[in-house]
């Protein structure tokens, strides 16, 4: 599985985002199928079981209509083309990466562009008081929003208000905003204007990826129901660009596919696996003490994310699908070897010995799902711990072997800076520090990266570092200094650099300092509302610090 960095909502399920440079993906062969078939004894004739799942309706073609709709269904989604339609007429498609556009979304975001109205008006609005500084993070939370979405043309919730996923909750006024944008741009024409381009991407994945999900089921030998109230949607849709989310909220797992000239075959294998392995780690809760030792060396991986340092079930879940994708793959010795040694040093400190454990199953005759605590008791828990002190986890590389700055590929400066961002916002401060340490290694100015480095300085109550850094953001120039910093992110950084100082300032009681810095951050040309919001309250009263001071 290519590394890349996810976030999560939901449940154990990943949940999140695949960026574009995933590496290469590739088909699940028939005659991979044949190997996991014999590997379990338990032959089958391929083509024979992928027409029986047609048959049953286990895979539904794009023509299926909602109530025939079955386990597993690749789609496409008029409320998800509708959200993404409003955001690429508010501008959004204009702040992300130009390169590799498909076709179909290059010419409607130029037909969006130029859409006019009192309701693409309200949309445009509301996309530029609640957009964030990274445009995929943004895109991010408005697929969440899409995915809880009933039918057009009114697209209401399908989940209660209290229940809608945390990344929805800041946003959620915006479905109040679709009827008008849908009815105003006859989004409703163009979307049957667009079938035959839809299907023709869906009929692109319909055999490969079908293929993958028998492999997948013999593996674990689980015949899908199609009953069950599970359901595992592909939506494909071209306004994504070269990516995949994936959401899942209670039985629905969602998979959101961009169209490549590369099907991503590899991660689409790698959502279906969680979703057939996910709901055994959590019906067998009470195995996992046995996995409770690893933890301490996840926990030193730097790179691995932070979901899985603090959840056994999660670091359980993503290491048995990494080691079950192994034992289909059956690569060569030396390519086995580098996978596993690759794994490991990322912080998947279970993948090696779940590789071996899983050739015993191989032999056996239960499910998975039946299998799953003899799996995890069979490990050596104490050779594997044994074995674990001697791995050198991969640190973040800065520098080559010759001490000359490592150069960040395309897109990589953001995805450090997501990573500190999300190590933040789970209050790590040394997870954080070395993804930001990274960036400024290649930027010693970058003011993200320094905004990072001076929240990381207050978490670990370095209040002197911290302020050295605030006061050397807050003294920069109006403009950016460099074209690719964002002009939202430098005004972002310049005024909390300033609300920090007005705090730290009314903290030593020097109210006159801290009422100057408070009206510094509210003459920061395009500030965010919250910190307007929080340099007002700040003139108001002086800062009260809580016993745990939340990040804005």
């Amino acid at each position: 599985m290519p590394e890349t960095f996810l976030t999560r909502r939901g449940g154990l399920a990943r949940v999140g985002l695949f960026q574009q440079d995933c590496r290469r993906s590739k088909r699940c062969s028939q005659e991979q199928a044949a190997t996991v078939s014999r590997s379990h004894k338990r032959p089958r004739a391929i083509i024979g079981l992928w027409m029986t799942l047609m048959a049953a309706g286990l895979f539904c073609t794009p023509t299926a209509s909602a109530q025939s709709r079955r386990t597993v269904n690749l789609e496409r989604s008029e409320p998800l083309f509708t959200v993404l339609a409003a955001l690429s007429a508010a501008g959004h498609d204009a702040e992300r990466s130009a390169g590799n556009l498909h076709p179909l979304r290059l010419r409607l975001s130029r037909e969006f562009a130029r859409l006019q109205g009192p309701a693409v008006e309200a949309v445009r609005e509301y996309y530029r008081s609640h957009r964030l500084a990274d445009p995929d993070a943004t895109l991010s939370r408005y697929i969440s929003l899409a995915l809880t979405l009933g039918p057009a043309p009114e697209f209401e919730y399908q989940l209660r208000p209290g229940d809608l996923p945390p990344d929805v909750q800041p946003i959620e006024e915006f479905r109040a905003l679709l009827p008008a944008f849908y009815r105003e741009a006859q989004i409703g024409a163009l979307w049957e204007q667009l079938a035959g381009e839809y299907e023709r991407e869906i009929a692109r994945l319909q055999e490969p990826f079908g293929q993958s999900v028998v492999v997948a089921t013999s593996y674990v030998r689980e015949m899908l129901s199609p009953v069950q109230p599970r359901r595992f949607t592909i939506y494909v849709e071209p306004l994504v660009g070269n990516q995949i989310h994936l959401r899942n909220y209670g039985d629905e797992f969602f998979l959101v596919v961009g169209p490549r000239a590369e099907l991503p075959l590899e991660q689409m294998r790698h959502a279906f696996l969680h979703f057939l392995v996910d709901p055994v780690i959590l019906r067998h809760q009470s195995v996992l003490d046995v996995a409770e030792p690893f933890m301490h060396f996840a926990a030193k991986a730097p790179g691995l994310p932070v979901e899985y340092r603090q959840d056994v079930g999660r670091l359980v879940a993503e290491c048995l699908v990494r080691a079950i994708e192994l034992r289909i793959d059956r690569p060569p010795e030396s390519r086995l070897a580098a996978a596993l040694d690759q794994a490991e040093q990322s912080g998947y400190v279970l993948v090696r010995a779940l590789h071996q454990a899983l050739a015993a199953y191989e032999q056996s005759e239960p499910a998975l799902s039946q299998y799953f605590p003899e799996l995890l008791r069979s490990l050596d828990v104490a050779a594997e711990l044994r074995r674990l002190q001697q791995v050198e986890f991969r640190a973040v590389a800065t520098t080559s072997p010759h001490g000359e700055p490592v150069a960040a590929a395309p897109g990589e400066l953001e995805l450090w800076l997501n990573a500190g961002r999300r190590e933040l916002a789970a209050r790590n401060p040394a997870g954080a520090r070395q993804f930001f340490e990274r960036v400024l290694a290649l930027r010693p100015e970058h003011p993200e990266a320094l905004y990072g480095m001076a929240m990381v300085a207050s978490l670990e109550g370095q209040a002197q570092q911290a302020r050295e850094l605030f006061q050397q953001l807050a003294a920069l120039p109006a403009e950016p200094a460099a074209a690719d910093v964002r002009p939202e992110t430098w005004a972002y950084v310049r005024a909390w650099a300033h609300i920090y100082l007005g705090r730290m300032y009314d903290m030593e009681g020097n109210r006159e300092l801290a009422v100057q810095a408070y009206r510094a951050a509210l003459e920061v040309p395009g500030a965010p509302p919250d910190s307007r919001s929080a340099a007002e309250r700040g003139l108001q009263a002086p800062f009260q610090p809580r016993a745990r001071t939340q990040q804005p």
